[in-house]
């Protein structure tokens, strides 16, 4: 049980013992908030740097960089005759689709060339045809002969008989073998005149395949003489203006491909 005489009698102890307690929980919180001592370190040198308050719109989202645009897959439309630009149907930086034609060459002498080696095919294919003929007509001739010389060798043994009996003479068998050499002639004469047929006729369709081939290749010449786009994309250079004459070989027109298209540059740091 606590005296209340003797709380009395400490109290100025108490009173001391409260202040210092006190004093010393102030400078605790006073040494939280102190500044500690700068750190001595290798400092990078120091600049100033302008700041400035971000708004909306205020920047642009754009990068603006200098360098070249280049397409990767870019085809340039050469001329395969020599010949002249008739029309140029496309400007350069327009659109094309493709197989759509730029340029339009003068081809009339090469479609003359065309219709002739046409012509000239058609007078082989017709002789070609009447050789088949001739030579179907001459083969019934060699069959026909072929029984001819049958039934003369067959009257030729025959006659030998004959004469074995004595019922003819002599110039009878001769006669009679006359014929049938001459049967075997005829044969041989007409074996050789089929041969020579089937000759000109091999000669024929080694001229027919020739012939074929060339107007295939003034075929195509044509075709690309059209100078058609490859791909959907742009004119980048018309290399010619009408009227023009050009050589062939010669580049008339550049066509890039726009999804091939890349970006050179430097970007700043």
């Amino acid at each position: 049980m606590i005296n209340p005489e003797k709380i009395k009698k400490n109290k100025p102890l108490l009173l001391t013992a409260g202040i210092v307690a006190g004093g010393f929980v102030l400078l605790q919180i006073m040494g939280m908030f102190a500044a500690e001592p700068p750190e001595v370190t290798n400092r990078e040198p120091e600049f100033s740097v302008r700041v400035i308050k971000a708004q909306i719109g205020a920047n642009s989202p754009y990068l603006s960089v200098i360098g070249t645009v280049e397409a990767q897959a870019a085809a340039d439309l050469i001329s395969p005759i020599e010949t002249s630009v008739l029309e140029l149907k496309y400007e350069e930086g327009q659109q094309i689709e493709k197989n759509q034609s730029v340029i339009v060459l003068d081809t009339r002498d090469l479609q003359l060339q065309i219709d002739s080696q046409q012509a000239n095919i058609d007078d082989i294919k017709a002789q070609i045809e009447s050789l088949n003929f001739d030579q179907q007509v001459e083969q019934k001739r060699l069959e026909e002969l072929g029984k001819l010389e049958q039934i003369a060798k067959t009257e030729l043994a025959r006659t030998r008989q004959l004469r074995e009996r004595g019922i003819v003479s002599t110039g009878a068998v001769d006669q009679a073998q006359a014929a049938a050499s001459g049967r075997s002639l005829e044969i041989l004469a007409q074996k050789q005149k089929i041969n020579a047929l089937e000759l000109s006729q091999q000669r024929l369709e080694a001229q027919l395949r020739g012939a074929r081939a060339q107007i295939g290749l003034q075929r195509l010449t044509l075709e690309r003489a059209l100078l058609k786009a490859p791909w959907n994309g742009v004119v980048k250079e018309i290399m010619t203006t009408t009227g023009t004459d050009v050589q062939r070989g010669t580049a008339l027109a550049s066509i890039d491909d726009p999804a091939s298209v890349r970006l050179r540059t430097a970007i700043p740091s």
